[in-house]
């Protein structure tokens, strides 16, 4: 195969229909490559598909047919989780896939997401969500919430017949500290859409934040090994931008760069609008990403360094205020027991001890690799 995987799978959701010259192991690592990048439905459902081998054609087909029917059960939880909380007055607002699948995707089942992602106006809000989802039989996946290092927590429940519902509920819109006050909850609020296609109480983010916020999304996702479901730019992500970028207005744009420049995420904003056009050919107005790399210019956070985890924590302990930065590094490196003994394999105080200086060695050796 002349193009790597990636590139053909690129231009098959351009629309071009690219002819196929690889062999049967060639074949094998364009499926493998799809899935891992979140497009696998997707390229068969765009009809890129008729060029293949008809052993890997089928291996596409039977994806889709398999997202077909695996949607059915997550839709109903998610209509479950949004009538639950509405009922409740709880007002909260769907993320990522869990809103993009239903706003700017034709169907659906095409939008691969692992969990239901939604986002409350508050920590206190937070507590009465878990308290409404509780009866639901949603409980808390993680030991402890650190309020400092990260503004979400996970909810999981397991039906009767085995299947396991995830909810990642989040108080803040970004995990990143550097970003954590980017997009007010009462601004992204006042602009939020209907979601009828889930349910009449169902909302999602504006499609000017629900951009942004796919943006700082990748950002905090650019550190994670390559290769891994996800890496910043896996395509699916990369998607998302272009889908709601070519739903933008004029008064859209504008509105995202005078946002973006005022509040330190042109940057973000820039390399990921540029990495979603070289893949997709994203239409942006002439000067649209250079006026966003001048004001990009002037900012504390260097996006060309945000693959560096070691350069990213630095960037969030800078964020939070001079009182709460001790606060932050306890967390960061020293969380409680719970936590430890959720994530690593702790069976006594001894371990316990080990499992700290492991997650220390590790840190330390993420801070040297960066600095290399």
């Amino acid at each position: 195969m002349n193009a790597t995987p990636r590139a053909w799978l690129a231009a098959a959701l351009r629309g071009e229909c690219p002819p196929w010259n690889g062999d049967a192991e060639d074949g094998v690592a364009l499926f493998a490559c799809a899935v891992t990048e979140g497009v696998a439905a997707l390229v068969h459902a765009c009809g890129a598909c008729a060029a293949l081998p008809a052993t890997i054609a089928t291996e596409f087909a039977d994806f889709e047919r398999g997202r077909v029917m695996t949607d059915l059960p997550d839709h109903a939880e998610l209509v479950q989780v949004v009538r639950a909380l509405a009922d409740a007055g709880v007002p909260a607002l769907l993320l990522k896939g869990s809103a993009l699948a239903y706003s700017v995707y034709p169907s659906p089942h095409l939008r691969p997401r692992v969990d239901i992602d939604l986002l409350v106006s508050d920590e206190a809000m937070m507590g009465r969500c878990r308290q409404v989802l509780e009866p639901l039989g949603y409980l808390a996946a993680d030991a402890a919430v650190a309020t400092l290092i990260g503004y979400q927590t996970a909810l999981q429940r397991t039906t009767t017949g085995g299947r396991t519902h995830h909810i990642d509920a989040h108080w803040r819109p970004s995990n990143l500290a550097m970003f954590e006050h980017a997009l007010p909850w009462n601004e992204l609020d006042s602009a939020a859409i209907a979601l009828p296609a889930i349910d009449p109480a169902a909302r999602g983010l504006g499609r000017m934040h629900a951009l942004v916020h796919a943006c700082l999304h990748r950002i905090a996702n650019l550190p994670a090994e390559p290769g891994s479901n996800s890496h910043g730019d896996r395509m699916v992500w990369l998607y998302d931008m272009d889908l709601l970028a070519r739903r933008f207005a004029a008064d859209d744009f504008e509105m995202l760069r005078r946002i973006a420049a005022a509040r330190g995420m042109a940057g973000a904003c820039r390399d990921g609008l540029e990495q979603a056009q070289a893949l997709f050919a994203t239409p942006l107005p002439e000067g649209f990403l250079r006026a966003l790399g001048d004001a990009a210019s002037a900012e504390t956070f260097d996006v060309g360094k945000a693959r560096l985890r070691w350069y990213q924590e630095w960037q969030n302990l800078r964020a939070v205020s001079p009182r709460q930065r001790l606060s932050w590094a306890r967390e960061k490196l020293f969380p409680s027991a719970a936590y430890m003994r959720q994530t690593y394999p702790v069976d006594g105080p001894g371990s316990l001890a080990w499992a700290y200086l492991q997650r220390l060695g590790h840190g330390l050796r993420i801070a040297l690799r960066g600095r290399d």
